[in-house]
């Protein structure tokens, strides 16, 4: 069977020699002092700044996407579009003229 690092047989020296050593102990009033240590620290006067940062980065990137998205200006077909409108308002003049001639053209009349 082969031996893993896992297995204490394999490691029976270091762990005798490590239930000798005493265990670590953190000094009287250190948590206090790292109070006292982070309070006497200068605030960060632009930490408002990372607060506003992310939210308008994702917000800019949303709109450049946007943009780039959607098409900046008229569509390609709306040129034909006013010139079809143009056609309309003319061709109401032209049936308006030719009803017009329908009755002063003396070969529409009916002969008898």
């Amino acid at each position: 069977m082969e031996k893993t690092p896992q297995q204490p047989e394999e490691n029976d020296a270091l762990w005798q020699l490590l239930g000798k050593c005493p265990p670590p102990q953190a000094s009287p009033y250190f948590a206090a002092r790292v109070v006292n240590h982070a309070r006497s620290e200068p605030p960060n006067r632009w930490a408002w700044l990372a607060l506003i940062w992310r939210p308008t980065l994702a917000l800019a990137v949303v709109a450049v996407a946007a943009l780039a998205v959607i098409p900046l200006g008229p569509p390609p077909d709306s040129r034909i579009a006013d010139q079809d409108f143009e056609v309309i308002i003319e061709l109401d003049n032209l049936i308006a003229m030719d009803q017009q001639t329908l009755w002063t053209d003396s070969s529409t009349y009916i002969q008898h």
